[in-house]
């Protein structure tokens, strides 16, 4: 299952820079604030279409 989330628990400080490596596994990482934001706009259960 491919979800979107924010740093791990403990990097949210690093902000875009915890970005720069690939550690998802797949998923889709954005930073924390990133995640409130998508939280606060999207409903839940609203599908998302992630493309390549």
């Amino acid at each position: 299952m491919i979800m979107i989330h924010g740093l791990p628990n403990g990097l949210g400080a690093l902000g875009a820079a915890g970005l720069l490596r690939d550690w998802t596994e797949g998923c889709i990482a954005v930073t924390n604030e990133a995640v409130r934001d998508v939280w606060r706009r999207v409903a839940d259960g609203t599908p998302i279409e992630i493309l390549p």
